[in-house]
């Protein structure tokens, strides 16, 4: 049975942290998929920016069209309702939810009026509920988990965009695909894989780079293994190649 019951701010807020992390984890992991592509046509890049906000902005706005509640009012127990306690229309929780990304405003709205509501709940007559009393300790497990995997992601995938950039791995992956060999295994329209793994040490002119990385051609996927190493005043040179 639902409890019409006010939550607190402290429950409100651990709600959109975790829908905020998930959300931007899905979004960011998307946009480095798309700035890692080897064929990548960077003319077309801004299009492709415009088409994945536009439908983050899509998705966001929709997280509540469920039943009225999303992932993080799910674990916290909250939900959407009506002012007769009924779940809104898709088109109510839509717009409820189109100032979420002035949430600055939206928390202090919330912090000093009276009835506790953010500015769509004003707009379109709608309230967050608890409908389960107990929050419990997953709930601020999820919480922490949610913003320590957010930071994890972050960090991960800008090591490696800092890797693909790097000089070692743009020597590594030309000598990949000019090498015959290499093409007559995988055949051509040479691809590689999104994650590459391995280190890159840097320091006073001399380099040492170890990487590993998915090569995909129209006959076969296979690993190859660069060691590269760089001395003061000269570029990256290979030193072996496993494959």
């Amino acid at each position: 049975m639902e409890l019409l019951q006010n939550p607190s701010v402290f429950r409100r807020v651990c709600a959109f942290l975790i829908d905020h992390v998930i959300f931007t984890i899905v979004v960011v992991m998307i946009f480095f998929v798309i700035l890692g592509q080897d064929n990548l046509d960077i003319s077309a890049m801004p299009i492709k920016m415009i088409i994945l906000l536009a439908a983050a902005f899509i998705l966001y706005c929709s997280k509540d069209i469920i039943n009225g509640r999303s992932i993080g009012k799910r674990v916290f127990g909250l939900a959407v309702r009506d002012d007769n306690n009924n779940v809104p229309k898709a088109s109510k929780l839509f717009i409820r939810n189109l100032f979420t990304f002035l949430w600055p405003v939206e928390l202090i709205v919330i912090l000093v009026s009276q009835q506790k509501k953010k500015i769509g709940d004003r707009l379109v007559h709608t309230n967050v509920i608890v409908i389960r009393k107990n929050k419990g300790i997953l709930g601020i497990i999820l919480s922490i988990s949610s913003i320590a995997i957010f930071f994890i992601c972050i960090i991960l995938f800008g090591v490696l965009q800092i890797m693909k950039q790097s000089d070692s791995y743009k020597v590594a992956t030309d000598y990949i695909q000019s090498s015959s060999d290499i093409r007559e295994i995988v055949g051509n329209e040479i691809k590689f894989g999104y994650f590459p793994m391995g280190s890159i040490q840097y320091e006073n002119g001399y380099g040492k780079s170890d990487l590993t990385m998915k090569v995909k051609g129209k006959n076969k996927t296979i690993s190859v293994h660069i060691l590269l190493d760089k001395k003061p005043g000269s570029d990256w040179f290979i030193e072996s190649v496993d494959y």
